[in-house]
């Protein structure tokens, strides 16, 4: 993304940068940081997480003890929710 946008401004694609190498000044400037990312586990969205997951595991990732229900529509899967004295819930996810 860095060297994408060095070649934009360098382009003359940018249209609001009106000195020449400001740019480059700025991005070096925010590269000589060593940048820590930081990122929040999802707990509030744990359906959104877990059918977001069952896309794309494969056998293994989820055991067969763990799969509560399959129809037409839906499959029902059973999941440990850690923040809740590590119960065992149901989630629902549509069939893809």
């Amino acid at each position: 993304m860095v060297s994408a946008l060095r070649q934009a401004a360098n382009a003359g694609e940018l249209h609001r940068v009106t000195r020449p190498g400001d740019v480059d000044d700025q991005l070096n400037t925010l590269m000589a940081t060593e940048w820590v990312v930081y990122s929040k586990d999802c707990l509030e969205h744990t359906d959104t997480v877990v059918c977001y997951l069952a896309r794309y595991t494969r056998q293994i990732a989820i055991s067969n003890a763990r799969i509560l229900a399959v129809d037409d529509h839906q499959v029902t899967l059973r999941y440990k929710d850690y923040r809740n004295r590590d119960r065992h819930n149901p989630t629902s996810c549509p069939r893809g």
